[in-house]
């Protein structure tokens, strides 16, 4: 059986095989160079277009990219449990004067555009140590709450490239997180005092 070896990783193919890139390691094979029509003619006048598919490059680049992101809004949390250690104990609990003020802050959902307010949410899960105080619980509705409750990292589930289609579906932006982390600051400030 004919086979070709890629040079970066070394990992054997068929010759019948018409990968142009190595699907392990993504390198392209030597001496593999195919011509793809920018446009293909077709029967009644008609004419296809042809795009080429991503260099692997890029998406190794894409990669990196969310990687870099991914690590930095670790750190962001790790910096933030950091800032909540330096409360003092014991915690007050949310009272319904500060609940009804974060009402106020956001004027409906804290995450999203919707003016429904339906739950309170904890930015750091309960679960996960996420205590019922003024610095951490924010107005929510449904759909925002579902979304909480599946990522323990809340700087990377409200992180728009992280998660692309909240942006779209939900109306979260940079803005709105910006503006729940700032109001959750002020808040742990008053608490450290």
């Amino acid at each position: 059986m004919n086979t070709k070896k890629c040079s970066r990783c070394g990992w054997l193919f068929s010759t019948n095989d018409p990968a142009r890139f190595c699907a392990i390691c993504g390198a392209e094979f030597p001496g593999y160079k195919v011509e793809v029509p920018k446009r293909v003619p077709l029967p009644h006048g008609r004419v296809l277009s042809v795009r080429r598919p991503p260099e692997p490059t890029s998406t190794v680049r894409t990669l990196k990219r969310y990687y870099r992101e991914v690590a930095r809004t670790d750190q962001q949390y790790a910096d933030w449990l950091d800032r909540i250690r330096l409360i003092q104990k014991p915690y007050t609990t949310l009272t319904e004067a500060q609940w009804l003020e974060a009402c106020r802050y956001f004027g409906g959902c804290a995450l999203c555009d919707s003016l429904d307010i339906e739950t309170r949410g904890f930015f750091i899960p309960f679960s996960d140590g996420g205590m019922y105080c003024n610095w951490n619980v924010i107005p929510l509705c449904d759909k925002c709450a579902t979304m909480t409750i599946t990522q323990k990292n809340p700087f990377r589930r409200m992180h728009g490239e992280l998660n692309r289609s909240l942006e779209v579906r939900r109306g979260l932006g940079l803005k709105k997180v910006q503006a729940v982390a700032d109001y959750l600051n002020e808040r742990i400030d008053e608490a450290i005092g």
